[in-house]
């Protein structure tokens, strides 16, 4: 850290060109470990001390330098080769799974090699500090204490226990291994050198000045800038899920009374929707008619049609106009929760009711179904994670990338879980449609109030599109720009 700081502060190139030759070896091990060739290695190796030049200012200056390294070097990687590590991920649990649990020391390192820096990342940041200082660097406990600003004692029980949750990680994948072997394993094979010249050929690319944009370093630049974002997804989503169970006993009771009568308001709404196809076609054949004059089309279409009392809504007097639409269904007036439901995607409403209903439920893969969202607005979503993510420190974020990336996050995510957020503050009581467009056969654009049990109405415009058989909520550049903050 002090080289890091003697560079970022007056400039050193010689203090970094030391600290790239301190740290290259571990740095081209975990890329080795991952890329499985030199060459990748070699581009991952430069990609990361490029990301500590860039970040050196930013570093706090207890970091242990070789715990970041590491952990910045792994995500890199990963975002690199994410295709290909998810099918040695699986040849690796097939092999485990093939292999008895007394493996010798020769099969040992071949096996937990492919999922050791997984183990260390699912590790806390001290945890990870203590094993990397120990076996990766081979440093002393002595040496380990001192890094880490606590006394030798406390360093060996650290050391202790993260072994023994490694060995743990690995005794769930099959592979049973003592403290000794395993520790024995990883500090025989776990750390390779570098080839010859590299740490040079880094330290000159780096210091040059030369503008590099290679795959791994926009990779790694877009997995470290979903840092914020999946720390506050991750929070949300405990929130909501120690909630639900209190929400869906509350909701259960007012459910079950009120299901016949939606089960009779969907009878009526259907006969309705009878009715208002026979008078479309009583309405086609009247303009089709030679002998039916202006006048009377004017007075048919004037025509007005009372609605009797549905769901508590008192009954209302509308213009046959109003209920012929040869685009779209005509607005439903009320949407409360209870009606919220998995009901496909059919038009505008049904897509509005499943996507409320997927907020309830937290169903993803609904969720992610009912939006649709444009190039433009997740290059806009991505470009401010990146900014949020520019001066993050926090010690927990590989662990929360990782999460992430094993349960295959996504923007759709990103909009849904400030959506339950939201629901599990105020709880939604049902959707308002206060107005319907149809600019064009497969457009539509609804505005929607949505009534909150204890905050006031919010009103936003919802843009749909028709996508294949389907209408999706649309989020575009210009939703995206609303929801960011200055």
């Amino acid at each position: 850290m002090a080289l890091l700081q003697d560079y970022d502060r007056r400039g050193s190139d010689a203090a970094f060109a030391t600290l790239v030759q301190r740290q290259v070896n571990l740095v081209y091990s975990v890329a080795l470990r991952h890329a499985g060739t030199p060459a990748q290695a070699e581009e991952i190796t430069q990609a990361v001390f490029i990301i500590l030049a860039r970040k050196a200012g930013s570093l706090r200056p207890d970091t242990i330098l070789e715990g970041w390294l590491h952990g910045v070097t792994r995500l890199t990687a990963l975002r690199f080769l994410r295709g290909e590590r998810r099918r040695q991920f699986r040849e690796q649990e097939a092999y485990m799974q093939s292999t008895p649990p007394d493996a010798s020391d020769a099969s040992a390192w071949n096996q937990l090699a492919p999922s050791l820096d997984e183990a260390l990342s699912s590790l806390g940041q001290q945890d990870r500090d203590a094993v990397v200082l120990r076996f990766l660097k081979e440093k002393n406990l002595n040496e380990v204490a001192s890094a880490m600003n606590i006394t030798e004692a406390a360093a060996q029980r650290r050391v202790h226990r993260a072994v023994e949750k490694l060995r743990t990680f690995f005794a769930r994948r099959g592979l049973r291994l003592s403290a000794l072997a395993l520790t024995t394993a990883i500090t025989a094979n776990s750390v390779q050198s570098a080839p010859v010249g590299l740490a040079a050929a880094v330290a000159t690319a780096v210091l040059s000045g030369t503008t590099i944009t290679t795959t791994a370093i926009l990779a790694a630049t877009k997995t470290i800038a979903m840092t914020t974002l999946q720390k506050t997804l991750v929070t949300v989503v405990l929130s909501v899920l120690a909630g639900a169970g209190i929400y869906e006993a509350r909701q259960s009771a007012q459910l079950r009374q009120r299901n016949e009568l939606l089960r009779q308001q969907v009878d009526q709404m259907g006969r309705f929707a009878t009715e208002n196809q026979n008078l479309s076609n009583l309405l086609a054949q009247a303009i089709g008619a030679e002998s039916l004059a202006k006048n009377q089309l004017d007075a048919l279409l004037r025509q007005r049609v009372t609605l009797p009392e549905t769901n508590g809504l008192a009954a209302t007097t509308r213009p046959l106009d109003a209920l012929v639409s040869p685009t779209i269904p005509a607005a439903v007036p009320e949407l409360p929760t209870n009606s919220w439901r998995n009901a496909g995607f059919a038009t505008p409403q049904a897509a509005l009711q499943t996507r409320g209903w997927a907020v309830l439920n937290g169903d993803r893969d609904v969720f992610r179904q009912s939006v649709y969202i444009t190039d433009g607005a997740r290059k806009i979503m991505e470009d401010h994670l990146v900014e949020m993510a520019s001066t993050s420190t926090d010690p927990d974020t590989p662990r929360l990338i990782q999460q992430a990336l094993n349960e295959k996050w996504g923007m759709e995510d990103a909009v849904l879980m400030p959506l339950m957020a939201l629901n599990q503050q105020n709880t939604f009581t049902g959707y308002r449609i206060l107005s319907q467009q149809s600019p064009s056969p497969a457009d539509a654009i609804l505005q929607v109030e949505t009534d909150m049990a204890t905050a006031p109405p919010a009103t936003e415009t919802l843009k749909f599109q028709h996508i294949g058989n389907d209408w999706k909520v649309v989020i575009d550049e210009g939703v995206v720009r609303q929801e960011i903050p200055k």
